[in-house]
């Protein structure tokens, strides 16, 4: 019985080359994470200031036809979330869909121009589809005297995202990011709180 012993050129990888492999994974992962990271952050921002926007286009129309923004009169200000499951105790949602104190469907007020209630600024299924992008368990607040509101969200590492109004001219102000909720402009005699941390 003879064996035959095949002789083939085929090499195994080494040490060091499986080493120099891994640390150019290591480089490539430490600089794409980052950006990528920073990539979905800026999306999250951008859909932000979009909800924040269309909010904003909605209360100034309510504010043109009702001579004020949505609050609760009863109150010096209206600090309330907004968005997903919170439609039922969101008085800012309820005017803007045509269902509120003031425009209602029961009542028919008339607008400073005439018209009759209800109108409908957004759609209530536009609410349900706003969500934090952040933080999914959080909401929109939105704070409001009747001359004027402030508009904010929670993002990460304690961070908010807010646009306020001049309370004169009704002009939106930008969109800004500020470190905490202290840092935000306040317009009113009474403190900014975040509802969602009590």
């Amino acid at each position: 019985m003879e064996f035959v012993i095949y002789k083939t050129n085929r090499r195994a990888f080494t040490l060091l080359e499986m080493m120099i492999v891994i640390g150019i994974i290591i480089i490539i992962s430490a600089i794409a994470i980052p950006s990528y990271l920073n990539v979905i952050n800026r999306n999250k921002i951008a859909s932000a200031k979009q909800t924040i926007n269309v909010i904003s286009s909605a209360l100034e129309e309510y504010r043109i036809e009702w001579g004020m923004y949505p609050h609760d009169k009863s109150k010096t200000l209206t600090i309330e979330s907004f968005g997903c499951d919170q439609y039922d105790s969101s008085i800012m949602e309820k005017e803007l869909t045509g269902n509120g104190v003031l425009n209602s469907s029961t009542k028919h007020n008339k607008t400073t121009d005439g018209y009759c209630s209800p109108i409908k600024y957004i759609n209530k299924e536009s609410f349900d589809g706003i969500k934090n992008p952040w933080i999914p368990s959080r909401h929109y607040i939105y704070a409001s005297n009747g001359t004027s509101y402030v508009i904010y969200i929670k993002m990460q590492k304690g961070h908010y995202l807010y646009t306020e109004t001049n309370g004169q001219t009704g002009v939106m102000i930008l969109i800004k990011t500020v470190n905490s909720l202290n840092d935000i402009p306040n317009p009113f005699a009474n403190p900014l709180i975040d509802p969602e941390d009590n």
